[in-house]
């Protein structure tokens, strides 16, 4: 349902531009109590999200086994490795960027970070990338408001690096030799394949490796089955990733803080 809320979205802000003065003013006092009343509502769930992390990923993960997951023990790690540099780049970028320390991106941004992991949705800490990135890191309220929300929707930049990483370890599967001119082929395919996940979670966004792989003849059944044993631990991180670097680009499109 993303793309109709969208869409939906743009219909009535375009037309309270064309009501009476009067009528606008309430609407968006309407619109702007809603936000709030919400905003609360998840930074009060917020407070116990830590230990509900550890529930949900302990219940996953007693549903997978150890025999599954301890075999791709190794994918696992080195997944996790590519979200951490590309992590800590980002937050080197929105350092540089908003002009604070990285104490103050920590406690600006943490809330967002903690709901993309815990919650495995990019929509859900919506709300707090813009109250951190407006209040605390004093970046223009109107492109935030603006680019965060679509950001987060289509700027799916976890989902494509995890898809490049899942891509070179199929081609090594296979011995598939990986040249110049294959990685120049990779590369807009797989930021479509990242930007056509907008709306899923979980397996349901690994189907979209499909557009990749089909290209070279490799088989996506027969390393679907491994994907899906081990999404339930990589699915936090590539969220985190999709709000984190968002962030970090939208910092980049934004003016600089005075």
């Amino acid at each position: 349902k993303v793309f109709q809320i969208v869409v939906f979205g743009i219909v009535i802000g375009v037309t309270l531009g064309f009501i009476k003065p009067e009528t606008e003013k309430g609407g968006h006092r309407f619109f702007e109590a809603l936000y709030e009343i919400f905003q609360r509502i998840i930074y009060a769930i917020s407070i116990a999200l830590p230990l509900g992390i550890f529930c949900l990923m302990a219940g996953e993960v007693a549903k997978v086994g150890p025999e599954t997951i301890l075999p791709m023990g190794s994918f696992i790690v080195k997944a996790y490795i590519i979200f951490t540099i590309t992590f800590v780049l980002s937050i080197v970028i929105i350092k540089i960027r908003s002009h604070v320390s990285y104490v103050q991106v920590y406690n600006a941004l943490k809330e967002s970070w903690y709901l993309a992991f815990g919650t495995r949705s990019s929509i859900i800490p919506i709300p707090a990338v813009i109250e951190g990135m407006v209040e605390k890191m004093k970046f223009s309220k109107d492109l935030v408001q603006l680019m965060v929300p679509l950001g987060n929707v289509m700027g799916r930049f976890g989902n494509m690096i995890y898809f490049a990483f899942v891509v070179i370890f199929t081609f090594e599967l296979y011995r598939f030799s990986l040249s110049p001119q294959i990685v120049l082929m990779l590369i807009p395919m797989i930021v479509l394949a990242g930007i056509g996940t907008a709306g899923t979670n979980g397996v349901l966004t690994l189907a979209m490796l499909g557009i990749v792989l089909d290209m070279f003849q490799l088989p996506l059944g027969a390393i679907m089955s491994l994907l899906i044993a081990v999404d339930t631990l990589i699915e936090p991180g590539r969220t985190l990733l999709n709000v984190v670097f968002n962030s970090a680009a939208i910092s980049v499109i934004c003016p600089k803080p005075k």
